[in-house]
């Protein structure tokens, strides 16, 4: 009898365990159903960042007009940050070729253009293009300047007025060289025309037009400013009256401004420059609209 109790309980022990071994593994969830949740929680973790990226941003500006990185996208604002609209264009064609970004948002200086009436960016796709509102971001236009894009670096875009405006940029470099190329525009940057070459291949330092027949270029650090005073037709080279005494100083010419009737030109001392600490400019006069140039003054920077 002893025997056979001894047999029964080993038999319930045995099937109590088999069933419940058998509701583990039945009931437990499998590893594919653990992997599911996982990739799940990372598609829904993945999905919650991109849409709180995508989202417009929520941040005041000290400025009226400002542009903001956010994520990958690039907004405007038209009333210091109440409401951001998106460029509608990936930054990374924004932020092309050698790229130099400014410490106040990630663009770089002189590559776009920012007022209510007018908002442009210059942006890479198999050339240089231009991405534009007239309208606030309510529709944008995009626009072709060149089909060049070989290693673009410097760049500058500017509107003197609603018609006319100006694209710098010089790409190419190898060594010390590069090609530079100067575009006008007269319909507001719909259209644009490549004006003539002004044959220096030293690295273009500044740039730009003071009206739409005047505008300068400056090259290397002899200093070399190429002059236009036909709209981009032909250039020649500025004469830069530079005294002996400041010759190994002022080496870089930037670009010149109006003040009155005549012209105003600093040249720096370039990018090992001491004198001074470093910071002080050359100041020159021009009363024939940029073709010769006379020393007036030592400037210091916070002077300009």
């Amino acid at each position: 009898m002893k025997n056979k109790n001894h047999i029964l309980f080993l038999m319930i022990v045995v099937v109590v365990t088999v069933f419940a071994g058998l509701s583990f593994y039945v009931f437990r969830p499998t590893s594919v159903e653990i992997y599911n949740k996982e990739i799940k929680g990372l598609q829904e973790a993945e999905q919650n960042d991109l849409k709180e990226q995508n989202e417009p941003p929520e941040i005041t500006s000290q400025k009226q007009i400002d542009v903001l990185v956010k994520g990958e996208s690039l907004y405007v604002t038209y009333d210091s940050g109440e409401n951001w609209e998106e460029v509608p264009e990936r930054l990374e064609k924004i932020q092309f070729g050698e790229y130099t970004p400014s410490y106040d948002n990630e663009l770089m200086e002189n590559s776009y253009f920012l007022t209510k009436e007018k908002t442009s960016f210059l942006y890479e796709d198999l050339g240089l293009k231009l991405i534009q509102t007239v309208d606030q971001g309510k529709t944008w236009q995009r626009y072709e300047i060149s089909q060049e894009n070989a290693g673009i670096r410097f760049r500058k875009i500017d509107f003197l007025s609603k018609d006319f405006g100006y694209v710098i940029y010089s790409g190419g470099r190898v060594a010390r060289q590069e090609g530079t190329v100067a575009y006008l525009t007269h319909d507001g940057g719909k259209t644009w025309e490549e004006t003539a070459s002004t044959n220096q291949t030293s690295l273009v330092q500044a740039g730009g037009f003071i009206d739409e027949n005047t505008g300068f270029l400056s090259f290397g650090a002899a200093p070399n400013l190429q002059v236009t005073k036909d709209g981009g037709a032909s250039w020649k080279t500025a004469t830069i009256q530079v005294p002996e005494e400041y010759k190994a100083i002022f080496l870089v010419a930037e670009m010149p401004s109006k003040s009155g009737n005549q012209l105003e030109l600093l040249l720096n001392q370039g990018e090992v420059g001491d004198y001074k600490g470093g910071l002080v400019k050359g100041k020159f006069i021009s009363k024939d609209n940029g073709e010769n140039w006379v020393f007036d003054c030592e400037v210091e920077a916070d002077e300009e």
